[in-house]
C-alpha cells in the first residue's frame, strides 16, 4: 500500500530473542530501522513484538555524491575538454561525461568540467556533493574565497553556482592530480579522439 510516497507493510508480530524483546518493551510508539527500511512498534507482549513496517522510496532517503573534475586545453587557449566522475558514499562510480569545448584556456576547461558535473549530478538529487578538482584556482574562486577579476571566468562561476543552489550541503576542494586521474583521462580520451596532439602546455 502506498502513503505519502512510503511503502506500508501489514502489521507484523515479529519474535525477538528475550534481550531484544525487552529493549523494545521500552521502546513502544518508536520508529527503527530494519531491513533496508523501517519499523513502528506498536506494542510488546513477553515474546512478540507488534509493529507495522514501512519502505522509504531511494527519492526521500539522504543522497551523497562525490564529484571529481577535470579540464584541460592543448595550447593556452586551445583545443579543450572536460571531463567529470560521480561516486556515491561507498565510492561506487554511478556516472561519467565527458565534453569537447573547442578552444579554451585551461581555466576555463577547469569551470567547465564543474558545470558538467554538476549537471550530471543533479540528476541523481543530491541532498549533499563534495566536489574535487586539481586547479586551486577554480577552487578557491567558485568557493569564494578569492575574488575573480576575469570577466569570463566570473560567467562560468556564476553558472556553477545555478546548479550549486540546488543542492542543499555542498563544498568544494582541491586534490592532488594523482588523486583525479579518472577525470583526467576522460579529458585526455576526448581530445585524442578528436586528433589533437598533446603540446608542453597541456595541463590535462
Amino acid at each position: 500500500m502506498q502513503s505519502g510516497g512510503l511503502t506500508i507493510g501489514v502489521h507484523q508480530c515479529l519474535r525477538l530473542k528475550k534481550s531484544k524483546r525487552w529493549k523494545f518493551r521500552n521502546m513502544e510508539h518508536a520508529a527503527w530501522s530494519w531491513n533496508n527500511g523501517y519499523f513502528f512498534v506498536l506494542s510488546c507482549s513477553k515474546f512478540y513484538v507488534l509493529c507495522f513496517t514501512f519502505q522509504v522510496p531511494s527519492s526521500m532517503l539522504m543522497t551523497k555524491l562525490t564529484l571529481f573534475c577535470d579540464g584541460g586545453a592543448r595550447g593556452n587557449p586551445g583545443p579543450a575538454a572536460a571531463g567529470a566522475v560521480i561516486q556515491n558514499s561507498a565510492g561506487e562510480t554511478l556516472a561519467s561525461v565527458a565534453q569537447f569545448l573547442g578552444d579554451a584556456t585551461n581555466n576555463q576547461a577547469e569551470y567547465a568540467a564543474v558545470i558538467l558535473g554538476i549537471r550530471k549530478a543533479l540528476e541523481f538529487q543530491p541532498t549533499e556533493i563534495e566536489i574535487f578538482l586539481d586547479s586551486k584556482l577554480a577552487v578557491e574562486q567558485i568557493s569564494g574565497r578569492w575574488k575573480i577579476k576575469d570577466l569570463n571566468l566570473k560567467k562560468l562561476a556564476e553558472k556553477a553556482h545555478v546548479g550549486l543552489v540546488q543542492i542543499p550541503k555542498w563544498k568544494i576542494a582541491h586534490v592532488a592530480r594523482a588523486k583525479n586521474c579518472e577525470a583526467d583521462r576522460l579529458v585526455n580520451q576526448t581530445l585524442d579522439a578528436r586528433g589533437f596532439k598533446k603540446s608542453a602546455f597541456f595541463r590535462g
